[in-house]
């Protein structure tokens, strides 16, 4: 699939790395699920970008399921 146009849906196609981040969790490849993923970037990214970043992850990872 391509990140990239995911990221564009999403408004910025910088988040098509965060949609990758996902479709590896998806894989199970990462020692990473969403509740560890969102812990982390909720300590650096404002409740916007936050969100979207989780709606990136949520799409990568519906990518591969």
């Amino acid at each position: 699939f391509d990140a990239t146009a995911v990221g564009l849906v999403l408004g910025n196609p910088v988040l098509s790395n965060i949609v990758m981040i996902g479709a590896l969790a998806g894989t199970g490849l990462l020692p990473i699920d969403r509740r560890m993923f969102a812990k982390e970037i909720r300590k650096t990214l404002s409740p916007e970008k936050y969100a979207l970043n989780l709606k990136a992850f949520d799409a990568g990872c519906s990518m591969i399921k």
